[in-house]
């Protein structure tokens, strides 16, 4: 059985400054309607909060997006 962790994006918060994009350009993408971040395996999610299962093996890559963000937009739990 694979261990997961979940990530919750509160893109309400996002600013779209894209610090997380430059560590971890495989994990997110800039949404085009509104310039907000979206986890890059759902590029058109739009609502103001998005729930991401992860595998743990992925957990550094997330970490270092949490850990990079202005305004706390990307929190592990």
């Amino acid at each position: 059985m694979t261990k997961s962790k979940r990530i919750i994006l509160y893109r309400n918060k996002c600013i779209g400054c894209g610090y997380c994009i430059s560590i971890s350009p495989d994990l997110w993408v800039i949404s085009g309607s509104d310039g907000k971040i979206t986890y890059k395996t759902t590029p058109f999610f739009e609502e103001e909060t998005q729930i991401i299962e992860i595998e743990i093996m992925k957990y550094h890559e997330f970490e270092q997006s949490e850990k990079i963000c202005p305004v706390k937009a990307i929190k592990i739990i």
